[in-house]
């Protein structure tokens, strides 16, 4: 897997935030951390996918899991005016989000 591409490729798709990066010297830096950082949301992904039991065998399971682990990514990615004007997520919406990932059982 090339988490630093797939990074890569999503700060490109967000340019004033790339160019931020590049102007300032952070670009690099903001692509190891956010890879490591996607990388271990993947892999947090497939515990908690094979937990649950959903996703068939490896192979759907460690993409289902990358495509939820680049959601998040995503959202961490969202330009701060995109963003709602929150302190934070409320236990509520994190409840909400959890039932839309996780299948019941």
């Amino acid at each position: 897997m090339h988490y630093k591409t797939i990074v890569l490729e999503l700060l490109e798709q967000n340019q004033p935030l790339y160019q931020h990066l590049r102007r300032c010297r952070t670009l690099l830096a903001t692509v190891e951390r956010s890879a490591a950082e996607l990388r271990a949301s993947h892999r947090e992904w497939i515990a908690r996918l094979t937990e649950a039991g959903t996703g068939g065998t490896t192979e759907p399971r460690s993409a289902e899991a990358l495509e939820l682990a680049l959601t998040d990514l995503t959202e961490r990615l969202r330009p701060e005016s995109a963003a709602p004007d929150t302190d934070g997520p409320s236990l509520a919406g994190a409840m909400a989000f959890l039932r839309t990932r996780l299948p019941r059982g």
